[in-house]
C-alpha cells in the first residue's frame, strides 16, 4: 500500500477502535523503490499488531517469527494487557520451539547488528 493508504488506514482503524494485524514477512524484500514505512512505524494510537518471521529473511529452516504488540489493547480502566494474554497463549503454543533454534536467530542478530524490528521501526 502507498505511504497514503497506510495513512488513511490507520485513520479509520482509530476512528472504529479496531486492532490492525500486520503481516510483515516479506517487507524485507523489495524490488523497486523505496521502501515504505511499516503500519507499526507510523502508528501512533497503538492499534497495529505487527508479525515478523526470521524464516524469510535468515534461512528458511529456522521457522521463527515474532510479534510487537501495544501493550493495552485500549486505554480504559481494567483494559485487557495484551502482551499478557499474548505470553500466555505463547506457553501453550510453542512448547516446543528449540532453544538451539533461539540462540542460533540471537546470536546473528548480536552479532552482525540485524534486527528485523530495527528495520522496520526506520522505515
Amino acid at each position: 500500500m502507498h505511504l497514503d493508504e497506510r495513512k488513511r488506514l490507520l485513520a479509520l482503524a482509530r476512528a472504529k477502535d479496531l486492532l490492525i494485524l500486520e503481516d510483515s514477512a516479506y517487507s524485507a524484500f523489495r524490488y523497486a523503490g523505496e521502501p515504505l514505512p511499516s503500519l507499526m512505524t507510523i502508528d501512533t494510537h497503538g492499534c497495529v499488531i505487527h508479525l515478523g518471521t526470521f524464516s524469510k529473511t535468515i534461512f528458511p529452516g529456522i521457522r521463527l517469527g515474532y510479534l510487537v504488540a501495544p501493550q493495552r489493547v485500549a486505554e480504559k480502566p481494567g483494559s485487557l494487557r495484551l502482551t499478557e494474554l499474548l505470553c500466555r497463549a505463547k506457553s501453550f503454543l510453542s512448547v516446543n520451539t528449540p532453544p538451539l533454534k533461539q540462540a542460533l536467530v540471537g546470536g546473528i542478530l548480536l552479532q552482525d547488528g540485524y534486527c528485523s524490528w530495527r528495520t522496520m521501526r526506520r522505515r
